[in-house]
């Protein structure tokens, strides 16, 4: 596991930062970003956040936002797909903060959450159960500042959004492209241009206990047997002897499983200007 973490450190440049609201300064995309969930068109792009064991990139061009998410911290990735996950804008323009939420929390997740592959009772791998979790994560929502939904759209949409989430090597990496002019609902507008700075959030639902059901119970995501404590159950988060763990899930300090904490938090983006003046 020290080798595969240490082999993330070399293939992706992360820049170690303290503590307090951080910057990440957006880069010019030259036709170079797709969002696949794949984090190689990130290479040397993203900024690591050391208190949020994460790493955040931005990049635009004169029509649009770029963004991806990294983490190997599997509280992190439980979080993302338990209690759903929204990205919030807030630029300095008077604009109000509006948010993206995606995947969205419901009961189908809770349900699927828990499923068991059929397959002589193998646990399967961790893309198998994200590919499933994917497929019935169709739609994106649109809130307001107040987390009220005001419209949805399909990931397969006219407007310009596309969000996809993928893992390799033990990353899951989340990856958004919007408009920078963008009509998201009635009102509610995203009006950004290059060499504006606004404010982007990344938060995840409330954890509900429940989310896993009784005790031996497995995630349906290939991470073993959770207790109803929302700890990671069994050795090394249930995954022993399996080569599959990414780095930052196992056991805490002192041999007690960690807890889900909220995914709550805000980095300043000033957008590349490029030869847009």
């Amino acid at each position: 596991m020290k080798k595969i973490f240490m082999l993330l450190l070399a293939i992706i440049p992360i820049f170690l930062s303290g503590c307090g609201n951080e910057e990440v300064k957006s880069i010019w995309n030259d036709n170079a970003i797709v969002i696949d969930g794949n984090q190689t068109d990130w290479l040397g792009k993203l900024k690591y956040l050391a208190d949020e064991k994460s790493a955040v990139g931005i990049a635009n061009d004169c029509e649009n936002l770029y963004l991806c998410l990294a983490t190997s911290d599997t509280s992190k990735m439980f979080q993302l797909f338990i209690t759903g996950f929204t990205v919030w804008f807030e630029p300095q323009n008077g604009r109000e903060r509006i948010g993206i939420q995606y995947p969205l929390r419901s009961d189908e997740i809770d349900g699927m959450m828990s499923m068991r592959n059929r397959q002589g009772g193998q646990r399967p791998d961790f893309n198998v159960r994200l590919d499933e979790f994917k497929s019935s994560q169709t739609e994106f929502r649109i809130v307001n500042a107040d987390n009220f939904p005001l419209t949805s759209y399909s990931l397969k949409n006219d407007i310009g959004i596309n969000i996809d989430i993928g893992y390799q090597m033990g990353l899951l990496v989340y990856e958004m492209k919007i408009p920078l002019k963008s009509d998201l609902a009635g009102d509610h507008i995203l009006n950004l241009s290059p060499g504006d700075e606004f404010s982007l959030g990344f938060e995840s639902g409330e954890f509900n206990r429940g989310s896993f059901g009784k005790r031996g119970e497995g995630s349906g995501f290939g991470m073993g047997n959770t207790p109803p404590d929302g700890g990671m159950g069994g050795r090394d988060g249930g995954m022993e002897g399996r080569g599959e763990m990414p780095p930052g899930g196992g056991m805490g300090r002192g041999g007690q499983r960690p807890g889900f904490e909220k995914i709550d938090f805000e980095v300043s983006v000033k957008l590349e200007a490029g030869n847009y003046y």
